[in-house]
C-alpha cells in the first residue's frame, strides 16, 4: 500500500473518532450472530425494514405498494426520465386525495394497509432499487399520517392510523437509512457490480461456485454495520461524546423511572467501557501518525488560530 493511501485511511479513522456514540437498545429478540459479509448484510437490513413495515403497528401491504412503485418507475423510464433511477424521478407532491393507481410520481403513491398483517411475497435483493422502494414506503406512510391527522382515509382497516410516536421514529429511521444505503450500494456497484442487485439465493450460488466477495472500504462497512446492528430496535438511551468535550445525553421519557434503572446502569457501564476503548484507539492512531499530526484533520491556519 502506498504511503499516501495508508495515511489517508488513518486520517479517515481519526476523523471518525472525533465523536463516539453509545446506544442502549431495547430489542424484541436477539440472534447473537456476527454481521455477515456486506452483500448478505444489505439483504438482512432490507428484510428487517420490510418486516417492520408489514408487521403489527404499521401493516403496510408491501406487495401492492411495490406494484405501484414499479409501475411509476417503468413509466418514467419510458418517458425518458433517465434510466429509471430514483434520483432522476420528479418529486412534485400530488393531490393527497387522488386515489388513482398508480399516480404520476413516487410521492403520489398512497400506502395501502392490511389489518391481517399480510407478509410480502417477493424476495429482496441488495441493490439501490430495493432501498429506494423502502425509502418511499416509509416516507409515504409518514406523509399519510401527518397530512391527514391519521391514516384512516389512506388505510382501510386501520393500520398506521394507530401508529404511536415510537413507530413514527422508526419509520423516519427506515427512510433516512434507506437513503444512506442507496448511496452506499451505488458505491459498491462500482467496486463489485456482480454482487450488487442480487438476491440471497443468487449470492449463495455465486459463493458455492467459488466467487470471492471483495472487502468493502472500511467507511462503508462501518455504516452498514451500524444500520445492521440497530435495525428497527428501539433506542432507549444514547450518549454522544465529542472530542471538544461536549456530551449529549438522550433518553426516552420512561427510561429513567425507578422501574427502568437497569437500563441506566447498563448504559453507564457501556459508556465507561466505550470511552476507555475510544481513548486507546485514538491514541494508537495518533501515535501511528506521529510527526504528521497536522495532516490528520487537514486543518488550515486562520486569523483566529
Amino acid at each position: 500500500m502506498a504511503d499516501d493511501d495508508w495515511v489517508a485511511q488513518l486520517k479517515g479513522i481519526a476523523s471518525d473518532l472525533t465523536v463516539i456514540e453509545i446506544n442502549t437498545i431495547e430489542a424484541s429478540g436477539m440472534t447473537g450472530r456476527k454481521m455477515p459479509v456486506w452483500p448478505h448484510a444489505l439483504i438482512d437490513v432490507a428484510q428487517k425494514f420490510a418486516d417492520f413495515l408489514t408487521g403489527p403497528g404499521v401493516q403496510l401491504d408491501l406487495d401492492r405498494f411495490r406494484e405501484d412503485y414499479e409501475a411509476v418507475m417503468s413509466v418514467e423510464a419510458l418517458d425518458g426520465g433517465g434510466d429509471g433511477d430514483a434520483a432522476t424521478l420528479p418529486e412534485d407532491p400530488g393531490d393527497p386525495d387522488d386515489e388513482a393507481r398508480p399516480a404520476g410520481s413516487l410521492r403520489d403513491l398512497a400506502p395501502c394497509f392490511n389489518p391481517s398483517s399480510k407478509h410480502y411475497s417477493f424476495q429482496f435483493d441488495n441493490g439501490e432499487r430495493a432501498f429506494d422502494l423502502l425509502r418511499w414506503a416509509a416516507h409515504n406512510i409518514i406523509e399519510a399520517v401527518d397530512l391527514r391527522g391519521n391514516a384512516a382515509n389512506a388505510a382501510p382497516g386501520g393500520g398506521a392510523a394507530h401508529a404511536d410516536p415510537a413507530t413514527r421514529t422508526i419509520l423516519i429511521r427506515i427512510k433516512r437509512n434507506s437513503d444512506q444505503l442507496k448511496s452506499l450500494t451505488l458505491r459498491l456497484k462500482r467496486l463489485a457490480p456482480e454482487f450488487v442487485g442480487k438476491t440471497r439465493a443468487e449470492l449463495q450460488k455465486m459463493q458455492d461456485e467459488g466467487r470471492q466477495i471483495p472487502r468493502a472500504p472500511a467507511d462503508i462497512l462501518t455504516q452498514i454495520r451500524k444500520i445492521w446492528d440497530i435495525g428497527t430496535d428501539r433506542i432507549v438511551l444514547q450518549t454522544l461524546v465529542q472530542l471538544d468535550g461536549d456530551v449529549i445525553f438522550r433518553t426516552r421519557r420512561d427510561a429513567l423511572t425507578s422501574a427502568n434503572q437497569v437500563f441506566s446502569k447498563a448504559h453507564e457501564r457501556a459508556t465507561n467501557t466505550a470511552l476507555g476503548h475510544w481513548q486507546g484507539l485514538f491514541d494508537l492512531v495518533v501515535g501511528l501518525l506521529s510527526g504528521r499530526g497536522g495532516r490528520i484533520f487537514e486543518r488550515t491556519d486562520d486569523a483566529g488560530g
